[in-house]
């Protein structure tokens, strides 16, 4: 096994602890879930009340 040095900090393998998972999970940097939610651009509110309330942009 690994062993203490002599300043007494141990080698990295043992620093990252007992137990190291053959295939840890690590997501995507940064993490984004599988289907995020992106509403249609340009954004444009859930209600139609709200959308009549617009100028008309067309």
């Amino acid at each position: 096994m690994t062993r203490t040095r002599a300043g007494g900090a141990a080698t990295d393998v043992a620093a990252a602890g007992p137990y190291r998972p053959a295939f840890p999970y690590r997501p995507a940097f940064p993490y984004r879930p599988a289907f995020p939610y992106r509403p249609a651009f340009p954004y444009r509110p859930a209600f139609p009340s709200d959308i009549e309330q617009r100028p008309d942009r067309s």
